[in-house]
Protein backbone atom coordinates (compact mmCIF):
# COMPACT_ATOMS: atom_id res chain seq x y z
CA UNK A 1 0.00 0.00 0.00
CA UNK A 2 1.45 3.09 -0.84
CA UNK A 3 1.75 6.38 1.46
CA UNK A 4 0.40 9.45 -0.17
CA UNK A 5 0.75 12.40 1.63
CA UNK A 6 -2.20 14.80 2.56
CA UNK A 7 -2.80 17.63 -0.10
CA UNK A 8 -1.40 20.90 0.22
CA UNK A 9 -3.52 23.47 2.08
CA UNK A 10 -5.42 26.07 -0.40
CA UNK A 11 -4.30 29.06 -1.28
CA UNK A 12 -6.57 31.69 0.40
CA UNK A 13 -6.80 34.26 2.51
CA UNK A 14 -3.96 33.78 5.85
CA UNK A 15 -4.88 33.42 8.95
CA UNK A 16 -5.23 36.51 11.13
CA UNK A 17 -2.63 37.03 13.75
CA UNK A 18 -3.77 37.92 17.35
CA UNK A 19 -3.09 41.88 17.98
CA UNK A 20 -0.72 42.06 20.61
CA UNK A 21 -1.77 42.59 24.47
CA UNK A 22 -1.95 46.20 25.47
CA UNK A 23 1.28 47.60 27.42
CA UNK A 24 1.32 47.23 31.24
CA UNK A 25 0.47 50.69 31.88
CA UNK A 26 -3.30 50.21 29.77
CA UNK A 27 -4.43 47.36 31.61
CA UNK A 28 -6.62 47.54 34.37
CA UNK A 29 -5.62 46.88 38.16
CA UNK A 30 -7.93 44.42 40.09
CA UNK A 31 -10.45 45.45 42.09
CA UNK A 32 -10.13 45.59 45.63
CA UNK A 33 -11.42 43.38 48.56
CA UNK A 34 -14.91 43.65 49.06
CA UNK A 35 -15.25 45.72 45.67
CA UNK A 36 -16.09 43.53 42.81
CA UNK A 37 -17.67 45.60 40.13
CA UNK A 38 -21.39 44.32 39.27
CA UNK A 39 -21.60 41.99 42.84
CA UNK A 40 -23.34 42.71 45.73
CA UNK A 41 -21.39 44.22 48.31
CA UNK A 42 -19.46 46.12 45.98
CA UNK A 43 -17.41 48.59 47.88
CA UNK A 44 -18.15 46.99 51.19
CA UNK A 45 -14.88 46.38 53.49
CA UNK A 46 -15.25 42.86 55.15
CA UNK A 47 -15.09 44.50 58.58
CA UNK A 48 -17.88 46.37 57.59
CA UNK A 49 -19.46 43.10 56.70
CA UNK A 50 -18.61 41.47 59.64
CA UNK A 51 -19.83 44.24 62.17
CA UNK A 52 -23.66 44.23 59.54
CA UNK A 53 -23.96 40.58 60.48
CA UNK A 54 -22.88 40.91 64.11
CA UNK A 55 -25.88 43.04 63.86
CA UNK A 56 -28.08 40.72 63.04
CA UNK A 57 -26.76 38.14 65.58
CA UNK A 58 -26.69 39.85 68.01
CA UNK A 59 -30.63 39.68 68.26
CA UNK A 60 -30.09 36.04 69.61
CA UNK A 61 -28.74 37.27 72.76
CA UNK A 62 -33.02 37.62 73.40
CA UNK A 63 -32.82 33.85 73.80
CA UNK A 64 -30.56 34.22 77.02
CA UNK A 65 -30.89 38.17 77.90
CA UNK A 66 -34.14 39.59 78.73
CA UNK A 67 -34.56 42.41 75.83
CA UNK A 68 -31.17 41.13 74.86
CA UNK A 69 -32.74 41.06 71.11
CA UNK A 70 -33.22 44.77 71.29
CA UNK A 71 -30.19 45.49 73.54
CA UNK A 72 -27.00 44.18 71.56
CA UNK A 73 -28.30 45.51 67.78
CA UNK A 74 -28.96 48.94 69.40
CA UNK A 75 -25.90 48.56 70.66
CA UNK A 76 -23.68 47.62 67.76
CA UNK A 77 -25.87 50.33 66.23
CA UNK A 78 -25.34 53.00 67.71
CA UNK A 79 -21.34 52.52 68.23
CA UNK A 80 -20.71 52.14 64.74
CA UNK A 81 -23.76 53.94 62.75
CA UNK A 82 -21.49 57.07 62.18
CA UNK A 83 -18.28 55.33 60.57
CA UNK A 84 -19.96 52.92 58.44
CA UNK A 85 -22.88 53.28 56.38
CA UNK A 86 -23.60 49.73 55.94
CA UNK A 87 -23.44 49.15 59.37
CA UNK A 88 -25.89 52.27 59.74
CA UNK A 89 -28.37 50.58 57.28
CA UNK A 90 -28.26 47.07 58.55
CA UNK A 91 -27.83 47.66 62.59
CA UNK A 92 -31.54 50.30 61.88
CA UNK A 93 -33.01 47.45 59.86
CA UNK A 94 -32.02 44.76 62.93
CA UNK A 95 -33.64 47.02 65.64
CA UNK A 96 -36.92 47.55 63.77
CA UNK A 97 -37.00 44.30 63.61
CA UNK A 98 -36.80 43.62 66.78
CA UNK A 99 -39.03 46.15 67.88
CA UNK A 100 -41.75 44.37 65.66
CA UNK A 101 -40.78 40.91 67.08
CA UNK A 102 -41.40 42.03 70.18
CA UNK A 103 -44.30 43.81 69.51
CA UNK A 104 -46.02 40.63 68.01
CA UNK A 105 -44.58 38.60 71.00
CA UNK A 106 -46.33 41.02 73.49
CA UNK A 107 -49.91 40.74 71.03
CA UNK A 108 -49.60 36.69 70.99
CA UNK A 109 -48.90 36.47 74.89
CA UNK A 110 -52.54 38.70 75.19
CA UNK A 111 -54.36 36.58 72.85
CA UNK A 112 -53.44 33.59 74.93
CA UNK A 113 -54.51 34.88 78.02
CA UNK A 114 -57.70 36.25 76.32
CA UNK A 115 -58.52 32.77 74.93
CA UNK A 116 -57.74 31.09 78.35
CA UNK A 117 -54.46 29.49 76.80
CA UNK A 118 -55.67 28.36 74.29
CA UNK A 119 -53.74 31.10 72.34
CA UNK A 120 -50.41 30.42 73.84
CA UNK A 121 -48.70 28.68 71.09
CA UNK A 122 -48.96 31.43 69.55
CA UNK A 123 -46.49 33.04 71.23
CA UNK A 124 -43.66 30.57 69.97
CA UNK A 125 -44.23 31.90 66.28
CA UNK A 126 -42.35 35.22 66.93
CA UNK A 127 -39.18 33.70 68.74
CA UNK A 128 -39.12 31.21 65.50
CA UNK A 129 -39.49 33.64 62.82
CA UNK A 130 -37.11 35.93 64.04
CA UNK A 131 -34.90 33.00 64.77
CA UNK A 132 -35.05 32.41 61.26
CA UNK A 133 -34.85 35.88 59.50
CA UNK A 134 -32.00 36.82 61.73
CA UNK A 135 -30.04 33.87 60.09
CA UNK A 136 -31.45 34.91 56.56
CA UNK A 137 -30.33 38.13 57.05
CA UNK A 138 -26.81 37.78 58.76
CA UNK A 139 -25.86 35.81 56.07
CA UNK A 140 -27.13 38.36 53.50
CA UNK A 141 -25.77 41.40 55.11
CA UNK A 142 -21.92 38.64 55.38
CA UNK A 143 -22.41 39.20 51.21
CA UNK A 144 -23.14 42.77 51.33
CA UNK A 145 -26.73 42.64 50.36
CA UNK A 146 -28.44 44.97 52.44
CA UNK A 147 -31.41 43.05 53.60
CA UNK A 148 -35.00 44.42 54.49
CA UNK A 149 -36.79 42.04 56.88
CA UNK A 150 -40.17 40.96 56.08
CA UNK A 151 -43.25 42.06 58.19
CA UNK A 152 -40.89 44.49 60.01
CA UNK A 153 -42.12 47.95 61.70
CA UNK A 154 -39.64 50.45 60.43
CA UNK A 155 -40.01 53.29 63.26
CA UNK A 156 -36.20 54.30 63.04
CA UNK A 157 -35.42 55.73 59.52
Amino acid sequence: MDYQSPPPPPEGPKPEIPPTPPPAAEIPSAPAEGSHPGLPGMGISQEERNMAMFCHLGSLAGYVLPLGNLLLPLILWLVNKDKMPFVNDQGKESVNFQISITIYFLASLVVGFLTCGWGLPLALLPPIFSLVMAIIACLEANKGIAYRYPLCIRLIN
